[in-house]
């Protein structure tokens, strides 16, 4: 199972278990004796997950960190953020972790191709440019479903420019970029 589908598992799990405290809980909107050691851990993952989606820095981070207070329970109202956390996931405006992570890979490499060409090493900061560049344009392939397995740099670009995925100056420009 691909770690978008566990994510988003566990986040239904984590609604199912803030709507468990709802149904349980006191006149004081507590959950009850039973569930309180649950609660304080469900407040934890809640915490994780959607640090672990946004990287600690969305709306939604800062709506789960409102409710920090351990004294009030707030279980209806985080209940009610993941929710729309996780609608605006199965909607797509949330990055996912894959691209979160891709993104990250290839600021590491570019930043390593200029520190290469800093030291006057150009043959090797051309070659992790070009692969940076190779892998992120083939992932956009597969992004908007275009083919990409087996196909050449340049004839990639001429399809992707076509389906007007990029403007025909960037193409162009892309293309300059593949043979690097």
């Amino acid at each position: 199972m691909k770690i978008e589908n566990k994510i988003k598992q566990r986040l239904g799990q984590l609604i199912a278990e803030g709507e468990g405290f709802i149904r349980h809980q006191d006149e004081f909107h507590r959950p009850s004796d039973y569930h309180v050691y649950d609660y304080h851990g469900w407040r934890v993952a809640v915490t994780n997950i959607v640090n672990l989606i946004t990287q600690g820095s969305s709306a939604y981070q800062c709506g789960i960190d409102n409710f920090t207070d351990v004294t009030i329970y707030s279980h209806t109202e985080i209940t009610s953020i993941l929710k729309n956390f996780s609608s605006d996931i199965e909607a797509g405006l949330i990055t996912s972790i894959e691209d979160q992570t891709k993104a990250f890979v290839f600021d590491e490499l570019i930043d390593h191709a200029k520190d290469l060409l800093a030291r006057k090493q150009k043959d090797p900061a051309g070659i992790i440019a070009g692969v940076a560049f190779e892998d992120t344009f083939r992932n956009i392939c597969r992004k908007n479903n275009v083919c990409e397995k087996g196909v050449n740099l340049d004839n990639l670009i001429s399809e992707i420019q076509k389906n007007r995925f990029i403007q025909p100056s960037k193409g162009k420009a892309s293309k300059g970029c593949g043979g690097c």
